[in-house]
C-alpha cells in the first residue's frame, strides 16, 4: 500500500513503528486488533498514523467512553482540571481580562470555566454534543471550527489545546485558527511532544501508552514549523509545555506505566518546579506550546 504525507503530498515515507496500539485507556489496556503503522515522511518530518479516526467517533461520546471510561462531562473536567491551571499560568489571565476568547475542541469546558470571569466574551467550539448544554451556558457553541468562521465572528484570542493531534488536517485547522482572530490576535495551540523526555527513557514501555488511535498527528518541533509556515502562519514561537513532575519519569522507570503528579516524598515543590522548566528548555516537555502573533491578514 502507497503511502502519501498528507502535509506535504510527499510519497517519501517510512514506517517507523508498527504495533497494535491503545484504543482505549491505559488502565484496561485494550489494543487493536491489527497492528497499525506508525509513517514519518522524510520531506517535512510529520509522523502519522496510516489510519485516522473519522470525526464521528469525537462527535457523538465514544471517544470519551474509549478513553476516559465515561462520556459525563464531569467526569472529563476532573481528568483536565489541574492541567488547565498550568496552561492558564502559561498565557496569563492579565491578558485575557476584557478579550473575546475562542476555545477550539473546548470538551468539557475546563479553559472556559477558568478565564470567564476575566474575558468579555468566551466562544466554545466542540464537536461532543452531549457537551453543547453545559457549554452554553457561558459561551456561545458551534459544533466544528468551519462553523465558527462561517459565522463571520472575530475574537482576540484563540486557543486549540490538545487538539490538533486529533484531526485529519492540522493545516487547515491552524487557518481556522488564524482566520478566527482579529489582525493582532494571537492563537495559542498545545499539543503532545512526539520527543517527549519518556520516549527517551521508557521506549516502548511509553509508546504503548503514547502512541493511540484517536492521536492521527504526533508532532515535533520540526514538522510542527512545516505546519505552521504551510498554513501561512508569520509570526509564530514554538517552546514546550511538561505537564508532570519527577514523580512520574520515576513511575515509568519503576512501574512502566504513567504516575500523574504524584508527590514524591525525596522530591518537593521547589525542585519539580526546576525540573519542568529544565525539561522544557531542553526541548523534551510532554507539549509543543505554540505562539502566534497574527500581524497581517492571512491570505
Amino acid at each position: 500500500m502507497k503511502i502519501e504525507c498528507k502535509i506535504c503530498s510527499s510519497s517519501a515515507i517510512k514506517i517507523i513503528r508498527n504495533q497494535k496500539i491503545r484504543k482505549g485507556s491505559f488502565k484496561k489496556r485494550v489494543f487493536t486488533d491489527e497492528p497499525v503503522a506508525l509513517c514519518e515522511c522524510d520531506v517535512c518530518g510529520s509522523i502519522f498514523l496510516e489510519k485516522f479516526c473519522d470525526v464521528s467517533f469525537y462527535e457523538d461520546g465514544e471517544y470519551r467512553e474509549q478513553f476516559n471510561n465515561s462520556r459525563d462531562i464531569d467526569v472529563n473536567q476532573l481528568l483536565h482540571d489541574e492541567e488547565v491551571n498550568d496552561v492558564v499560568h502559561r498565557i496569563g489571565l492579565h491578558t485575557l481580562r476584557g478579550k473575546t476568547v475562542a476555545d477550539f475542541g473546548a470538551g468539557g469546558g475546563n479553559f472556559l470555566d477558568a478565564v470567564i470571569n476575566f474575558a468579555e466574551k468566551t466562544y466554545a467550539i466542540e464537536p461532543a454534543k452531549h457537551y453543547h448544554s453545559y457549554l452554553a451556558k457561558n459561551s456561545d457553541v458551534f459544533p466544528l471550527g468551519e462553523d465558527f468562521i462561517r459565522s463571520g465572528t472575530k475574537v482576540d484570542v484563540a486557543t486549540s489545546l490538545s487538539v490538533i493531534e486529533h484531526l485529519d488536517d492540522p493545516v487547515q485547522h491552524i487557518r481556522e485558527l488564524l482566520d478566527s482572530v482579529v489582525e493582532g490576535g494571537t492563537v495559542y495551540i498545545k499539543t503532545p511532544n512526539y520527543n517527549d523526555i519518556l520516549s527517551r527513557f521508557a521506549g516502548e514501555d511509553f509508546f504503548d501508552y503514547f502512541i493511540r488511535i484517536s492521536h492521527s498527528w504526533y508532532f515535533n518541533e520540526q514538522s510542527m514549523s512545516y505546519i505552521l509556515k504551510k498554513a501561512n502562519a508569520k509570526e509564530f514561537k514554538i517552546s514546550y509545555f511538561h505537564k508532570y513532575n519527577i514523580g512520574n519519569l520515576i513511575g515509568w522507570l519503576n512501574e512502566k506505566k504513567p504516575k500523574g503528579n504524584k508527590n514524591n516524598i525525596v522530591f518537593d515543590d521547589v525542585f519539580n518546579a526546576f525540573y519542568k522548566k529544565y525539561i522544557e528548555q531542553k526541548g523534551h516537555g510532554s507539549h509543543l506550546w505554540i505562539e502566534i502573533k497574527k500581524s497581517s491578514k492571512v491570505q
